[in-house]
């Protein structure tokens, strides 16, 4: 009978001890390992449900492809190293303006001459996207010679009824977005300066549109984000400005792209 109740008191103890090293180990995690608000890393195999912290970008630089929101529907990129697009070249003279265009070398020229305040457009006869309404479009544009406010840039949705224009300025280290019908231009970013505009060399322009809201940027910079409906669609191409009578100007493009995409209505 005594040698019962030793079995019984060494197994008592046996329990007791493992209960104090199990709630030692214990106390000293959560005490000495673990440390409140910590991210602790989550065993394979097992979901974590700890928030995962997330650094936004406020100013997305587009690229060329809007695949990053959806597959185009169609996709135009002109090289300029012919003109199978149909792009006008050769001499003209028209009411505003006159000079010659050229295509060569992966460059579109324009030398060209006002007769009075003027803006001068043009876009493909074939190949690229019409009756455009949500799209991409971007162009490396460069005023080689001219006047300190003479621009160029993107014609937008240009149609019967009318047209809105984004355009540079580098002389002035200006920008402008305008609607215009009839000939008569109606600002919707007036002249505004920007630090990303190079007064001299190639300034790349790019423009999303998506159910008239329109953001704009210069050399991988978002300028303005603006929302204009008048023009529903039409078509996308190019165009140079000139103030004043005898302005004279020459003025390249080259790189130009069009993507049209079904995003919005």
């Amino acid at each position: 009978m005594k040698n019962k109740k030793v079995l019984i008191i060494v197994v008592a103890a046996v329990i007791l001890l493992c209960v104090t090293v199990s709630c030692g180990v214990g106390a000293y995690w959560f005490f000495a390992v673990y440390e409140p608000g910590q991210n602790v890393t989550p065993t394979p195999g097992i979901t974590s449900v700890m928030p995962t912290s997330y650094t936004s970008n406020p100013t997305v630089i587009p690229t060329f492809s809007v695949g990053v929101m959806q597959t185009p529907k169609s996709t135009f990129s002109e090289t300029f190293n012919n003109n199978n697009n149909g792009w006008a070249v050769g001499s003209f003279n028209k009411t505003y303006s006159s000079g010659t265009r050229s295509i060569s070398g992966g460059y579109y020229v324009w030398d060209i001459t006002a007769k009075e305040s003027m803006y001068s457009s043009d876009y493909p006869d074939s190949g690229a996207p019409s009756n455009t309404k949500n799209f991409y479009a971007t162009v490396d544009t460069q005023v080689v010679s001219g006047p300190t406010d003479a621009g160029s840039g993107l014609l937008i949705k240009d149609n019967d009824s009318g047209m809105y224009g984004f355009a540079v300025l580098p002389g002035t280290q200006e920008y402008e977005f305008y609607y215009n019908s009839n000939g008569t231009d109606s600002a919707i970013v007036d002249y505004t300066t920007s630090s990303s505009i190079k007064s001299t060399g190639i300034n790349n322009l790019k423009v999303s549109c998506v159910d008239g809201t329109f953001k704009l940027y210069i050399n991988d910079v978002l300028v303005n984000t603006v929302t204009d409906t008048r023009i529903t669609s039409g078509n996308i191409g190019l165009l140079t400005e000139l103030f004043n009578a005898n302005d004279h100007a020459v003025v390249q493009f080259s790189n130009f792209g069009v993507e049209v995409f079904s995003t919005g209505n």
